[in-house]
């Protein structure tokens, strides 16, 4: 117990002080990696996932191999008839391939303002597939007779789009804003206190 106060010079208790040390070091690997670092990490990690999923679902063309969520889009072209209209499942396949493999581009890039609306447009009709496909990617019963609740694993997959859309939203902050997401939401409180003063 000595050691620990002659260590802190302020005799704190042995849980305080390794609570102490323990954010020192969050304090320098958010200062020595994160802050110079974190946005180009984030920008690969988004670069990595839509350019490789946008690659699995193009490859099949070439390779004959199965492509990941098929099914899936199968149930959503097959309820809004799309191929009716002569638009065939490889076809939307290829498009939302090559849409992705240009959003992980861009996010390579580090392209922000030209792939902001790219983005959020494909989180959105990610999102409205569940709506879409309910029947597809929610398990029945549902409450009242139409309100889906308990979901497959495919849609689980879907919701955790959720964390693509906060996670950009931060990146855009940060990379669009003031270069920090405390600026950016310091400038958002200052704009919510003026409204509120008016």
């Amino acid at each position: 117990m000595g050691e620990v106060q002659s260590q802190t010079g302020s005799g704190l208790s042995p849980l305080r002080f390794m609570v102490q040390k323990y954010n020192e070091v969050i304090d320098r690997v958010v200062e020595g990696i994160l802050v110079p670092y974190g946005t180009r990490i984030a920008l690969l990690t988004y670069a990595f996932v839509f350019s490789y999923y946008g690659f699995l679902k193009v490859q099949a063309l070439f390779s004959g191999l199965s492509t990941p969520v098929r099914g899936e889009v199968h149930a959503v072209v097959t309820i809004l008839g799309l191929p009716e209209l002569g638009i065939s499942l490889t076809a939307v396949m290829v498009f939302i391939g090559v849409y992705e493999l240009t959003i992980g581009l861009l996010f390579l890039l580090r392209k922000i303002r030209a792939i902001f609306f790219l983005f959020l447009g494909h989180q959105f009709v990610t999102l409205a597939t569940l709506v879409i496909a309910r029947s597809a990617y929610f398990q029945e019963p549902f409450l009242l007779g139409t309100v889906p609740w308990l979901f497959d694993a495919f849609a689980a997959y879907i919701l955790k789009n959720t964390i693509f859309i906060g996670g950009f939203l931060v990146l855009a902050a940060v990379e669009l804003g003031q270069g920090s997401p405390e600026a950016a939401t310091a400038k958002s409180a200052k704009m919510e206190s003026a409204v509120s003063t008016d």
